[in-house]
């Protein structure tokens, strides 16, 4: 099974869903407080790959939206908040499982996870409703690069 966000995947999303997913990815670039010129391509290359069926301009400014809810986080409870408010728009446990994977492709791209992104991560899993066995799985596929 791929673990990749599909074209069909995206195909059915509203506009909240598709904000939460970049929520989602906002987060695991910026979750060490910085974000890496391999980071940034990897964040790039996953958002230019699929057709999100919307103008370039309006998928800039759901982007920035979501650079801005990240960089107002300022505690443990506003990062928990946050991604439980991620986890409350994208209910479709296949596309949760995607995110997951894909967040861990951003983070994962210089071949380094700090403290911090492995935090984010498991905040996620765990908001996510991942199963174990599902997250491990996801694990692996993040570091062979599947």
């Amino acid at each position: 099974m791929s673990f990749s966000i599909s074209a069909e995947d995206v195909k059915g999303l509203n506009d909240d869903q598709t904000a939460a997913i970049f929520d989602a990815l906002v987060a695991a670039a910026w979750a060490d407080g910085t974000v890496s010129q391999v980071e940034k391509d990897s964040f790039e290359a996953e958002l230019t790959k699929l057709p999100w069926n919307k103008p370039q301009d309006q998928l800039i400014k759901m982007i920035e939206a979501s650079v801005g809810k990240v960089a107002a986080i300022k505690d443990r409870d506003g990062v928990m908040s946050f991604i439980s408010g991620v986890a409350d728009r994208l209910t479709d446990q296949n596309i949760r499982e995607k995110v997951l994977y894909t967040m861990g492709v951003i983070t994962f791209a210089d071949k380094d996870m700090s403290e911090a992104e492995k935090n984010v991560m498991k905040a996620f899993t765990e908001l996510f409703k991942i199963p174990m066995d599902k997250a491990k799985d996801i694990a692996i596929a993040i570091r062979g690069g599947k």
